[in-house]
């Protein structure tokens, strides 16, 4: 079991990736595909199959990968490009602060807060520095289907389901 301290050391950690970014080696999105669509700036469009993206995540010692499901801290001292891809996103702000656009509205997230980014769904994410850590749990429409299948609800402080609280699979 990892510890918090462990957790910490791991997540503030460089990246090769961020390594780059600070010895001023810009990342080349010029081999994404750009989106059509109506959009005030190039649109990337970050698919690829999911052993390719599982490859990726694996590549990049993150936590658990898996076919349809992956845990990735997000890249700091760069822009992300306006993008858009096919899997929810679910980013956490560990520590720090940082400021995403989703479909042209801006947001300035603190640590503890999160976001759900929906499935091709236009965003960006500015420049985070050293103490902004983001973690982006990534879910296909066919993780969430078959997890569906086997969710249990949990209530916060109690050992048992209120009543009147239901949980009920959603097939998306």
């Amino acid at each position: 079991m990892m510890t918090l301290s462990a957790l910490n050391q791991f997540l503030k950690q460089h990246t090769p990736e961020e390594t780059q970014r600070l010895n001023g080696v810009k990342k080349d999105y010029s081999q994404f595909p750009v989106a059509r669509g109506k959009f005030d700036t190039p649109c990337y469009r970050f698919d690829t199959n999911l052993e390719d993206l599982r490859s990726l995540f694996l590549s990049k010692k993150v936590l658990p990968s898996y076919y349809n499901f992956a845990v990735v801290k997000q890249d700091r001292f760069e822009n992300v490009p306006l993008h858009i891809h096919e899997w929810l996103e679910l980013s956490y702000i560990y520590s720090g602060a940082c400021t995403m656009t989703i479909n042209k509205t801006t947001f300035r997230l603190k640590s503890g807060q999160m976001v759900l980014i929906s499935q091709n769904a236009p965003h960006s994410v500015k420049r985070c520095s050293e103490n902004d850590i983001i973690i982006n749990f990534l879910l296909t429409r066919e993780y969430l289907n078959d997890a569906g299948k086997q969710v249990y609800c949990l209530f916060p402080g109690t050992k048992t389901k209120p009543a009147g609280r239901s949980c009920q699979p959603v097939s998306l």
